[in-house]
């Protein structure tokens, strides 16, 4: 290889942005308006991680602080509670980062890169004070490419499902949507997963998923049953696609709150042909799937697997 050629994984400066906006726009086909957002919002050349090849960038991998991960306290038999006595783990929590829009220009790949940034910011993140780390690969076959190569692990699960109105029961439970901000989606969210593994997500991140959903006609929104005189019984991440879909990209609903009733709700929201759900999955359930991943588990801790909820929710795809 010539020094015109060879590779250097080093963080972003400055003056990389104009081709890493190019990288972003050629692998992920997204608009000047979203890709400028996102480098407004999130980016810092701390937290950005390269790939050079004769000075410029034709890898990277971003890392975005989100929030913590929030770890339930455990009885002393292993099993998660949320009622603890003083014998068992009190809940720990710990900053986490997401690895983000790991990218690699078409004509380079194949050559280890996405691994080799995917390295590098893991330990970038650490370094920087985030002991989790998170990724969301982008389809099945990546859990085993990611689990082979990187110290990332399977942990978050999923339940997903699909439902078409005519799935819907005739009887709706008497649920309705109202749209709400960050701040208070983030205070019912933490209410609803309080007994789970999850990522709590800080307000910045999910008023960016909020942006991400607004600009198909989505959005933020609280669950009320009877016009808000029942109280607020759950939450939901709604972003209309394409083909007539909906996208529920997180429901989460308090205990004796139905799917199929919060999805009437959203056909109210927003008309559409198809209705696909992500929410909690369920012991057992045929539908659930490993969702996203996590490394590395030596900097936190005891983080244990065993807990029956693992929650990872918005996760800005």
């Amino acid at each position: 290889m010539t020094d015109r050629n060879k590779k250097i994984v080093r963080l972003a400066r400055g003056e990389d942005v104009p081709q890493l906006r190019a990288l972003w726009k050629t692998v992920f086909g997204d608009g000047d308006e979203e890709i400028g957002h996102f480098f407004s919002t999130w980016f810092s050349t701390d937290l950005t991680v390269v790939i050079d090849i004769g000075g410029n960038p034709v890898s990277a991998a971003y890392i975005l602080p989100v929030g913590e991960l929030v770890l339930p306290c455990l009885h002393i038999d292993g099993r998660p509670g949320r009622q603890c006595t003083e014998q068992d783990s009190a809940a720990r929590c710990y900053p986490v980062a997401m690895l983000y829009a790991i990218a690699t220009l078409p004509e380079w790949r194949g050559r280890g890169y996405g691994e080799a940034v995917t390295r590098m910011a893991c330990a970038q993140a650490a370094k920087k004070g985030y002991p989790a780390v998170v990724l969301k690969p982008a389809d099945e076959g990546l859990f085993a490419f990611y689990e082979k190569r990187t110290d990332f692990r399977s942990f978050f699960e999923a339940c997903e499902a699909e439902y078409s109105t005519a799935d819907l029961p005739a009887r709706d439970g008497h649920l309705t949507m109202a749209p709400v901000s960050a701040a208070e989606y983030r205070r019912i969210r933490q209410s609803l997963l309080r007994s789970c593994a999850y990522i709590d997500m800080e307000e910045r991140a999910l008023t960016y998923q909020q942006y991400l959903c607004k600009k198909a006609g989505g959005g933020l929104y609280k669950l009320l049953r009877n016009g808000g005189n029942g109280g607020c019984t759950g939450c939901a991440v709604i972003e209309p696609g394409e083909n007539g879909a909906v996208h529920m990209k997180e429901l989460l609903l308090s205990p004796g709150s139905r799917v199929p009733d919060a999805v009437s709700a959203a056909v109210r929201l927003v008309k559409a042909d198809r209705y696909y759900v992500r929410t909690l999955p369920s012991e057992g359930g045929k539908q659930n799937r490993r969702f996203a991943m996590l490394a590395p588990v030596e900097s936190c801790p005891n983080v244990s697997y065993v807990y029956s909820a693992k929650w990872y929710g918005p996760a800005f795809d």
